[in-house]
């Protein structure tokens, strides 16, 4: 009953934002199941007296466990209408599935009991049925787990994440926008007549710039600013340094505006400079200031931060921002991970930048994305459903 409250509790007022925790919501069943068990069990032991029970004429009628045992069938049909929401298996097999096995059996044996009990065939049917339920799911985690164990994904610590791991989910960003970046250019320092080819380069640079700039503006004055609260200093070399990136853009502003057709030989090495710059700083910032926050910083604290960034930022700015970093980003994970940072910060934002992704991604990863994240699609929009 206690893991029954607390499940109930979270699931009507909380955000679910991490999938691993919704398996846990079949407590539910388990709890009138195993109540309805137990209580046979121990108040009523000779309940299949043949003075109870006969074939011919039921004459069990205790109301308790009648009840018991239809709530804990009706509350298993609700959980099962879930899957179609989606709202369970959205993600592959994961340990926490095994939250559904003991629930399924302990369904499954007080079936068989309600039907042993009240003999009918609506009672046999629903027994069976539990029954065929519970040793599927079961037997299915049984062989995904031993499938699991022989690829080595067992007893491996998760990545841990929170909201705070929207800024290195953004560094994320930064590497896969850099070959992109540096193909353009080698296509205007080879010579490439197309104006096309300068256009294209103009606007990647462009877009880097506006990154780099709301990314390190972000850092510099909330993120980093709490960060000082805990532990001054620490963070003053990667302020320092977002000052030298900057005095190095400005240098390749000028040398991209000032592409032509026929190209400019300069930018390719300014460029390159530029990128393994970035990368020792992107990997500064993650081998010494990713674990702090996690580890000494309240999670209300990390919600305040994602809502003062986010306030920071215009919505101008976020429509292109947010767009360039999921596009950006080189697996479906990281770009789920990284728009869930903000939903668990904010959830009540969550249609907000479903609006904005929706006008910056193509149509095929705006699919994959909300296939994970329903709840950001806009009221009315295709693929949008009322949840009560």
């Amino acid at each position: 009953m206690l893991l029954f409250s607390i499940t109930f509790y979270k699931a009507v007022l909380k955000l679910d934002d991490d999938d691993r925790q919704r398996p846990l919501l079949a407590i539910w069943v388990a709890a009138p199941a195993v109540m309805g068990v137990a209580y046979i069990a121990c108040f009523l032991p000779g309940v299949f007296d043949p003075r109870y029970t006969t074939n011919n004429f039921p004459t069990f009628n205790d109301f308790i466990f009648i009840n018991l045992n239809w709530f804990a069938v009706s509350l298993a049909l609700i959980l099962g209408l879930c899957f179609y929401l989606p709202y369970f298996g959205r993600m592959k097999f994961d340990m926490s599935y095994w939250a559904g096995g003991f629930p399924a059996a302990a369904l499954s044996l007080v079936t068989t009991l309600y039907y042993m009990l009240k003999p009918g065939g609506l009672s046999y049917g629903i027994a069976i049925t539990c029954l065929a339920v519970a040793s599927y799911l079961n037997c299915t985690f049984m062989l995904q787990t031993l499938a699991a164990q022989l690829r080595g994904r067992l007893f491996i610590p998760d990545f841990k994440w929170g909201p705070l791991s929207f800024m290195r989910l953004c560094h994320e960003a930064f590497r896969g926008s850099i070959p992109r970046l540096l193909d353009a250019v080698e296509a205007v320092s080879a010579g490439d007549s197309s104006p096309a080819a300068a256009d294209n380069l103009k606007e990647l640079w462009r877009m880097m710039t506006l990154a780099h700039d709301e990314h390190s503006r972000h850092e510099d004055l909330v993120i980093f600013k709490t960060y000082h609260d805990y532990f001054p200093g620490l963070v003053q070399p990667y302020n320092d340094e977002h000052a030298e990136h900057h005095g190095i853009m400005e240098k390749i502003n000028a040398a991209v505006e000032a592409v032509t057709t026929s190209g400019t030989a300069s930018l390719a090495p300014m460029m390159k400079d530029y990128a393994e710059v970035l990368e020792l700083h992107l990997r500064g910032e993650e081998d010494h200031l990713v674990g702090m926050p996690r580890k000494y910083i309240p999670l209300a604290t990390h919600k305040e931060i994602i809502r003062k960034v986010w306030e920071l930022t215009p919505v101008e700015t976020w429509s292109e921002f947010l767009p360039w970093v999921v596009n950006n980003m080189p697996m479906l994970v990281q770009r789920v991970r990284f728009i869930k940072t903000f939903l668990w910060a904010m959830p009540e934002r969550g249609q907000q930048i479903g609006i904005i992704l929706g006008k910056g991604v193509d149509g095929v990863q705006w699919k994959r994305i909300t296939d994970e994240l329903p709840e950001i699609i806009p009221r009315g929009a295709c693929g949008w459903e009322r949840y009560y």
